[in-house]
């Protein structure tokens, strides 16, 4: 029997770097228009977390995390694998632009 190899978790057990922490530090829900996934609500953000120190907040919208689209319940472990080893990371919040570069995170490991 050939054997097929799995690729490793994009955030799970195991896995280091920002994009894990940004997606087990809060509750994630998406948020749609209609039928189409626009991007995704925040809380439950735990203080301290990487997500609070973003400068994040319960009720946020996020909408866009280093030009890919939050439109697709799958584009979140997407956007974790693109972020995990990122500098700097753009962010639309609440339909603002931000950039934040990750040295402000102090747990950030890559």
């Amino acid at each position: 029997a050939e054997q097929v190899e799995k690729p490793p978790p994009v955030a799970g057990p195991g896995t280091a770097g920002l994009g894990a922490h940004l997606l087990s530090e809060a509750l994630i829900k998406p948020e749609y228009e209609g039928t189409q996934m626009v991007g995704v609500s925040l809380s439950s953000i735990e203080p301290g977390s990487p997500l609070d120190q973003l400068g994040l907040e319960d009720g946020d919208r996020v909408s866009q995390i280093n030009g890919l689209q939050l439109n697709d319940p799958s584009a979140l472990q997407k956007i974790a694998a693109a972020i995990s080893s990122a500098d700097r990371i753009s962010i639309t919040v609440n339909g603002e632009p931000r950039v934040v570069d990750t040295g402000r995170i102090a747990d950030f490991q890559p």
